[in-house]
């Protein structure tokens, strides 16, 4: 297993998860690669059902990942089970932003995996958001590619992970040879891989 997050979940939700894909008929394709921290890019996101795979997923692979929420969410008695299941709270009013927020998070633990759907929204757009390339440059740390394609129902990991070189454009040209061909729940909600000018 690889050593992206040392924290491993409860046997019993890695049932759950393997129950839920094999009722489901998906399955996991690829494995994490050995890093210590990255940002991972879960795409296509353009159904409420995106999550609940991914999360399956990551409970088969027996890892916890950590995604942000604003921080009024964490309020109890939601609040536990955000944090439970990987939530980070973030004050989105707080001056230095959200790339800050989470750079700073993924610099001061040793392990994290750090989980975003780059689109940001279930519909179409124009552009992905590119907060997740900035978190990984101000973190240095590398992005993993993850993918859920609803026509051959398969979770996949991309084992080749991508530095951030500086140049954006040849860094995008690598992730969108990765989604190539991947199929989205509603794929007429798909827009193109590129950031905005």
């Amino acid at each position: 297993m690889s050593e992206v997050q040392p924290l491993r979940i409860h046997p019993f939700f890695q049932w759950i998860g393997r129950v839920s894909f094999r009722l489901a008929g998906w399955r996991v394709e690829g494995k994490l690669p050995d890093a210590p921290k990255a940002v991972a890019v879960v795409a296509y996101h353009t159904a409420q059902r995106d999550f609940l795979i991914a999360l399956a997923c990551t409970f088969i692979l027996g890892i916890k990942t950590n995604w942000i929420a604003k921080h009024t969410l964490f309020r109890p008695p939601l609040g536990w089970f955000m944090r439970a299941f990987g939530g980070i709270p973030v004050d989105r009013r707080r001056a230095h932003g959200i790339v800050g927020q989470v750079a700073k998070i993924i610099k001061e633990r040793p392990y994290i995996l750090f989980g975003v759907t780059p689109e940001g929204t279930r519909s179409r757009t124009e552009y992905w958001r590119s907060g997740f390339y900035r978190i990984a440059v101000a973190a240095d740390v590398p992005i993993l590619l993850c993918y859920l394609d609803f026509k051959r129902k398969v979770a996949g990991v991309h084992e080749e992970l991508v530095y951030p070189s500086g140049d954006q454009e040849a860094d995008l040209a690598k992730i969108r040879a990765v989604y190539e061909g991947v199929t989205a729940c509603y794929p007429d909600r798909v827009g193109p891989i590129r950031f905005r000018d």
